[in-house]
C-alpha cells in the first residue's frame, strides 16, 4: 500500500466492493426465498445497510492508515495547542459554510442538472444503527482519512509536483472517496472540505491539525443530523 494510487483508491474501490457484495447477498437471499429479485427492493435494502457498509470501509481504511503509520510513510510533526485550536476553528467554519450555503447550492444543482442519487439524499440523513454510524463516521473516518490523504498522499505527491498541486490533486481524490453520496456531494467535499484540510496540513506540518478539523466537522454534522431527524419525526 506504499503506492499513492493504491492508497487513494482504497476507499472508493472498497465502497464498490462492499456495496456490490451486499447487493449480491440481498439479491441472493431474495432469490432463495421466493425466486423473485426486485432491483428496487435490493437497492432499498442496500441503502438501509449503509451504516454497516460505511463501518466496513472505514475499518479497512483504518487498517491502511495504521500500516502506513507503522511503516514510517506518514509525515507529521507534533502539533501545538494553538495549531489544533486553528484546526477546530476551521472545522466549525466549514460546517457553518456547508449548512449556510453549500448544501442548498448542492441540492439545487442536483435538481437542475441531475445526479445519480436523488436530490437532497445526503441532507438530513443519518444511517442506522446510529452507534455503528457514529463509530464509522466520527471515530474512524477523521483519523483514517487524514492519515492517508493528508499525512501520506500529499507528501508523496509533493515530491514531484509541489505542495499546492499535491493539495489540489489529493482534494479531488478525497472527493472521489465520497462517491456513494452523489456527483455534487463529491465536488462539494473536494472543494469545501478537502482543500481546507490540505492547507491546514501544509501550514501546520502535522496530521493532528486536519484530524481535529475533520473530527469537529463530523461531530457537528452528526449532531445536526440527529436534530433534524427528531424534527422530521415531530419530537
Amino acid at each position: 500500500m506504499s503506492s499513492p494510487a493504491a492508497a487513494a483508491l482504497a476507499g472508493p474501490v472498497g465502497f464498490v466492493a462492499v456495496i456490490g457484495a451486499t447487493a449480491l447477498f440481498v439479491g441472493g437471499r431474495a432469490a432463495r426465498r421466493d425466486g423473485q429479485v426486485d432491483p428496487d427492493q435490493v437497492a432499498a435494502e442496500v441503502s438501509g445497510r449503509m451504516a454497516a457498509i460505511l463501518f466496513v470501509v472505514q475499518a479497512g481504511l483504518a487498517a491502511v492508515a495504521w500500516t502506513l503509520w507503522r511503516a514510517g510513510a506518514v509525515v507529521s510533526t507534533p502539533a501545538t495547542v494553538g495549531a489544533v485550536a486553528v484546526g477546530v476553528a476551521v472545522g466549525v467554519a466549514v460546517f457553518v459554510v456547508y449548512v449556510g450555503a453549500v448544501e442548498r447550492v448542492m441540492v439545487a444543482a442536483q435538481t437542475r442538472f441531475g445526479d445519480y442519487v436523488p436530490a437532497g439524499t445526503v441532507v438530513d440523513r443519518l444511517t442506522r444503527p446510529l452507534s455503528l454510524f457514529f463509530v464509522a463516521n466520527v471515530a474512524l473516518a477523521p483519523v483514517a482519512e487524514e492519515v492517508i490523504y493528508r499525512g501520506f498522499l500529499i507528501t508523496r505527491l509533493a515530491t514531484g509536483w509541489g505542495w499546492w498541486v499535491a493539495v489540489v490533486v489529493v482534494s479531488v481524490a478525497f472527493g472521489l472517496l465520497h462517491w456513494p453520496a452523489g456527483l455534487w456531494y463529491m465536488a462539494a467535499t473536494a472543494l469545501f472540505v478537502g482543500l481546507p484540510l490540505g492547507v491546514l496540513y501544509v501550514w501546520s506540518e502535522s496530521v493532528v491539525v486536519p484530524v481535529a478539523a475533520h473530527l469537529v466537522l463530523n461531530v457537528c454534522e452528526f449532531v445536526l443530523g440527529g436534530v433534524r431527524a427528531r424534527r422530521s419525526q415531530g419530537r
